[in-house]
Order: structure tokens, then C-alpha cells, then sequence
């Protein structure tokens, strides 16, 4: 596995989306390649194949997400930047670990002293740790695994009885300093609620997204990857509405296949779990309502017909995620937070003065239409499947400690908290 390019500064590993559109569906295939100072590729390097979570066995061929081959390619292209070596297999578990302290010591970006979270320096040491350890499986190398993964017993496999061992990285990362701005997860309903009121008003293209977080729990990725039920792309509407009678008995969501949505093959977003989102009934009337007022207004806007998009931006293609997020933000600091700065509720007035030392994003949203569910007294299997949480254990992210849960429902579902906290406790 030679190297030899890498001896100049001209080369750099990246990683190459391969996009493959097959009936309106669109594929991706993401390689870690060689670029030049051009930034043409010059070597598809296979490296790819090794980035699946260690396991102390082969490495498996899979589709990586984006974010996991970054981390390997930025730590490949520091340790060939401080370090005189012509090949992958002349890497050694002491330059890992000067990447580590590299990486961990270092601000997020060079404008600012902000400093990685926890979350960001564990990913990229579990990611980049698995990769170098499949390497070392598979071919001659100058690392130990040892070196850099430990395993440990953690549980008992219910089906044989053995005890299941996994692996974790050797260099525990720790942060310098706490100069860190955190995620605010936390956002009243009341604040939410006049969010899409405010949305109505000053951009009322977001509006029903907005409206579609809060009451029936979309990411930001599957708001933008909505289509027009006139949408050539599929037979199936995406948004279908079931009447007993003259009144609306339900609300299905069809997130079952990521589309292209533009011309220019530009993605939107991503569907993180491709399902048929059902609306919980209470929340249907809000829905709906958005959703007539946006076909009002979809009605005297212009967009591509071949793709039909339920979101279009000003240059009247399909809308996408940093669009969609960083127009909700905008809505958020410049509207928002200076109503509720001069609110009579100590709450809201809190709220607006944490915005300011805090970053707020609009996946907030998602954790107030759980809030909603479990004032409703749902319990943890019907908040899973509204949510579309693969495990109830999601669910607890964002409501262990959230003000609205513990001053509304400590009292009237308690039975609820105690059974997500016994899932929690236990790991099931």
C-alpha cells in the first residue's frame, strides 16, 4: 500500500461521493481518494473498506456515513504532513497518538477559540482508532492493536449465554478548558408555538416545515426531502390526508425513498430513517392547517415541475438542509429572541438570555413534539413509534432533565419516567 505521491504537499486524502440517480432514487457510494492542488482526483485509494467499527475481526464492506471518513482522511493527512513517511504501513501508534493530542488540543476552527465538544473528539478517536486497527488486521503494519483498542467484557449474550466483548479505543480524549459553546436542547412549547407563528409572517416558505417538526417530530433532513403530491417522481402522494365522512381521520408522511429533488443533482437532505410517518391524532388539525396555507402559497411560486419539490428556495429549486436551517435560525435570533426577551415569563425571558451563550438548531424542534407526547400520556412503545426511534432509548436525549417535562408531568405520568429511566438504567 505505497504512498509515494505524498511526499510533495500537492496531494491530499478527501472523500468522493459517487452519486448514482436510478428512477428518481438517488444512490451515494463515498470513496476515500487522492486529490492533487487542483483538486482533481489522482488515486481511488480503497481505503473505505476499512473504516467499519473494529470488532477483532475482518473489516466488513459497508457504506460509511460522510462524517467517518473525514475524520480518517483528516488524521491521514496530518500524519503524513508532520511526519517523513512514504507509506500507510509506516505509520505508527505514536503518530495516531500525536494526531489525538493534535486534534484534542485544538480550536474548531482558526477565526475562533472555541474548543471541540466531548462528542466531536470521542467520534473522531473511535472512528479514526477502528480504521488504523482493520488496517492492522489485514495487513503488515508497524501498529499493535493493543496499542490503540482494549476490549472489554461488557454483557451476557441472552440467546448463548457468552459474554459479549467489544472494543474501544486505548486514548481516553479529554477537552483542555471548557471554552465551549453547548447545544441547547431545551425550548419551551409556548416559545415553539410562536416560532410558527412568527415563520407565518416573516417566511412563510418554512412555515409548514416548521409546523411538521413541532407536531409530527420531522428531522430537518426529511422536511427538505418532501415532495408535491403532483410530483412525477412517484405515484405515491407524499403527504396523504384520510376523511371519515367530511372530517380528517389522519395524516401519513411518505419518507420512504430519497428523491432527487433538483435539476443540478444538488441532495437536499438526508432521511435518516426511511418510514411512512404517521401524525398522532390531537396533532392533526395543526398539520393540516399548515398544510393548506403552504399549497396556497406553493400555488404562486415557481419551481421545477419535473421534480415538484414541497420546499423551494428563491432560485426556485428544491430547498436544502442548510437553507432550510439556517433560515429557522434566523427566524429564532432575530425574531424570536427579542419578543421573548421583554416576556413577563421568567421562562421565556430565560430562554432569549441562553440564546446568547448558547447554540440553538432547529432539531430542537423534534425534542418539543416529545415533550407533546408525553404530556399527552403516551407510553414509551407509542413515543418510539411516533418518533421513529429504532431503540426507546432515543428518546431520553432529550427528555432527561427538560424543564417543561420535570414541572408538568412528574405528577401525571409518572409512570412513564419511571420506565424510560428503568430502560435507561439498564440498557435494554
Amino acid at each position: 500500500m505505497s504512498i509515494t505521491p505524498l511526499l510533495t504537499t500537492t496531494y491530499r486524502f478527501a472523500v468522493y461521493e459517487h452519486k448514482i440517480q436510478k428512477r428518481g432514487e438517488l444512490s451515494v457510494y463515498r470513496m476515500i481518494v487522492l486529490k492533487n492542488s487542483d483538486n482533481q482526483i489522482v488515486w481511488h485509494t480503497g481505503l473505505e473498506q476499512f473504516s467499519f467499527p473494529y470488532t477483532g475481526q475482518l473489516p466488513q464492506i459497508k457504506v460509511r456515513q460522510k462524517a467517518e471518513l473525514t475524520y480518517i482522511c483528516n488524521a491521514l493527512n496530518y500524519i503524513f504532513a508532520h511526519n517523513r513517511i512514504r507509506r500507510i504501513s509506516d505509520i505508527t501508534a505514536d503518530m495516531i497518538m500525536a494526531y489525538f493530542n493534535a486534534y484534542c488540543a485544538a480550536p474548531k476552527g482558526r477565526s475562533t477559540e472555541i474548543m471541540r465538544s466531548q462528542q466531536s473528539m470521542d467520534n473522531c478517536v473511535r472512528h479514526v482508532s477502528s480504521f488504523f486497527s482493520n488496517l492492522a488486521k489485514t495487513y503488515q503494519t508497524k501498529i499493535e492493536i493493543d496499542e490503540l483498542m482494549v476490549y472489554e467484557d461488557t454483557r451476557v449474550n441472552r440467546h448463548n449465554r457468552r459474554l459479549v466483548r467489544r472494543y474501544i479505543p486505548r486514548y481516553v480524549p479529554k477537552r483542555p478548558h471548557s471554552w465551549e459553546v453547548k447545544q441547547l436542547r431545551d425550548m419551551s412549547l409556548a416559545a415553539a408555538k410562536r416560532l410558527v407563528e412568527l415563520a407565518r409572517i416573516h417566511d412563510p416558505m418554512i412555515a409548514f416545515g416548521i409546523t411538521l417538526q413541532l407536531y409530527a417530530g420531522l428531522r430537518p433532513g426529511c422536511v427538505v426531502n418532501m415532495r408535491q403530491n403532483g410530483s412525477p417522481l412517484s405515484a405515491t402522494p407524499c403527504f396523504r390526508v384520510s376523511y371519515i365522512g367530511s372530517s380528517v381521520s389522519g395524516v401519513e408522511i411518505d419518507l420512504t425513498h430519497e428523491y432527487v429533488l433538483r435539476s443540478d443533482g444538488v441532495s437536499v437532505g438526508r432521511i435518516k430513517k426511511e418510514r411512512v410517518v404517521k401524525v398522532f391524532k390531537p396533532f392533526i388539525r395543526e398539520v393540516v392547517i399548515a398544510y393548506r396555507l403552504h399549497m396556497e402559497l406553493l400555488s404562486r411560486v415557481e419551481c421545477e415541475s419535473q421534480y415538484m419539490p414541497m420546499f423551494v428556495g428563491s432560485n426556485g429549486k428544491a430547498m436544502t438542509y442548510n437553507t432550510y436551517s439556517k433560515r429557522v435560525k434566523r427566524l429564532v435570533y432575530d425574531y424570536l429572541k427579542p419578543e421573548l426577551y421583554n416576556s413577563e415569563d421568567p421562562e421565556q425571558s430565560t430562554f432569549a438570555h441562553l440564546l446568547d451563550s448558547c447554540r440553538w438548531a432547529p432539531h430542537t424542534l423534534r425534542h418539543c413534539f416529545t415533550v407533546q407526547l408525553v404530556l399527552e400520556g403516551l407510553d414509551v412503545a407509542q413515543i418510539q413509534l411516533y418518533r421513529g426511534d429504532k431503540s426507546p432509548e432515543s428518546a431520553l436525549t432529550y427528555m432527561a432533565n427538560k424543564g417543561e417535562i420535570m414541572r408538568r408531568i412528574m405528577g401525571a405520568h409518572q409512570h412513564t419516567i419511571e420506565e424510560l429511566g428503568q430502560l435507561y438504567d439498564t440498557g435494554k
